[in-house]
């Protein structure tokens, strides 16, 4: 089972199409959703929090691919009706 995720990052719709690709009709895929906090509103409390753990600062935080606030509860209720992959 292969799982495909949509959090408005750039890379979303090449790895979703690339594991298609793979899948074909043999394996079965679901959408998933990655959650780390509530709402959209709480991406900068998270990305802080991220920084104090790490010991890095929000100016440089080199936090891979954290550049969309779409990882929270907030997003995947707004998408629940989205239909199988």
């Amino acid at each position: 089972m292969f799982f495909i995720e949509d959090n408005e990052l750039p890379f979303d719709g090449i790895l979703a199409d690339k594991v298609k690709d793979y899948c074909g009709s043999s394996l079965e895929m679901k959408r998933s959703k990655s959650i780390f906090y509530k709402d959209r509103k709480d991406f900068i409390s998270y990305l802080t929090f991220k920084c104090i753990n790490k010991r890095k600062t929000l100016n440089k935080p080199n936090l891979d691919h954290m550049c969309s606030e779409e990882f929270c509860l907030e997003s995947w209720q707004d998408g629940r009706t989205l239909t199988k992959v």
